[in-house]
């Protein structure tokens, strides 16, 4: 028998990405794909005969346990939603959210999967200045980010001493294709393609952007190895201010476009920024981004022309 994976939450963009790395690396997995109910985003998830579809919603995930294939190795829970705008702020949803993942991870541990993935967020730590370590106390200020905070610790101290090693992956600005449109740099990329003015923030912060291939061959190796326990960083080694950013892009585009930088305020009147220290899981697995941002930007929008 082949390894088995399960991904609850598979037509996320980033699960995608990590689909196709399995199935383009691991010839002898098959991939057991739980997917919401007449999801829109289910022909996302490339046809291969073996991936296999499992229509559950979230509220059903207690059902795994009894559903879910003997020998799964591996468990990624990408799972969420409410992830941007004003539903980041909707207690009642992310609570729903929480319940999803908590029924995850005690699936997991009734069935003695080996490795538990849980997709985290930089939300998680809050704002806050300076570099970001895995061991820099969170102190989210957001619902959603309270919640991740809630599975994490719960996984940590559920499978601890367990047969299932939990890994919580806390992951920063991740772009490629599939990404919601809009995203500041989804959102930014179709108005510079077209040369129309772009209205933004200061865009002074700090910022991380990391490309999808990397953060999904990232998530593999995780899977496939026997890095400890515990939390990990997934983000780039390119931090710099939001501004150096967009003016790339609007570089990389040809673009005319006239950027108002400080025509939006910050939310709160306080920049929200970011910079992430990913030297624990480049130690851990011996990973280092492979894309620059001009890279990556160059392969997406090639994607996005093939697509």
């Amino acid at each position: 028998m082949g390894k088995r994976v399960l991904i609850t939450g598979a037509t996320s963009y980033l699960a995608v990405a990590l689909i196709r790395k399995i199935l383009s690396e691991d010839t002898d997995t098959d991939i057991y794909a739980v997917v919401r109910p007449h999801s829109a985003n289910l022909g996302r998830v490339p046809t291969d005969s073996r991936i296999h579809l499992t229509e559950l919603s979230m509220s059903q995930y207690d059902r795994l346990a009894s559903l879910a294939p003997d020998g799964i190795r591996t468990w990624y829970h990408f799972a969420w939603e409410g992830v941007r705008g004003a539903a980041r702020e909707d207690a009642a949803l992310q609570e729903q959210n929480r319940l999803g993942a908590v029924s995850c991870i005690d699936s997991a541990l009734a069935l003695r999967v080996p490795v538990f993935i849980g997709i985290g967020s930089q939300a998680e730590y809050g704002n806050i200045s300076g570099k970001i370590k895995e061991s820099q106390p969170p102190a989210p200020d957001t619902a959603y980010g309270k919640k991740k905070l809630q599975v994490c610790e719960y996984g940590r101290r559920a499978c601890e001493g367990s047969f299932t090693r939990f890994l919580w992956v806390r992951i920063f600005s991740v772009y490629g294709l599939g990404e919601h449109p809009g995203t500041l740099l989804m959102s930014a990329m179709e108005k510079l393609k077209k040369s129309l003015p772009l209205k933004l923030s200061p865009c002074e912060h700090l910022w991380n952007y990391v490309y999808l291939k990397d953060a999904a061959e990232a998530l593999f190796l995780l899977g496939n190895g026997s890095v400890e326990a515990g939390i990990y960083n997934l983000a780039s080694e390119d931090t710099r201010p939001l501004k150096d950013f967009v003016l790339e892009l609007r570089e990389l585009l040809s673009s005319e476009s006239r950027l108002d930088f400080g025509a939006i305020p910050c939310r709160n009147g306080v920049p929200c920024g970011m910079h992430p220290d990913i030297g624990k899981i480049e130690k851990a697995l011996n990973w280092k981004p492979k894309y620059s941002f001009r890279q990556g930007i160059t392969e997406l929008l090639r994607e996005r022309e093939e697509a």
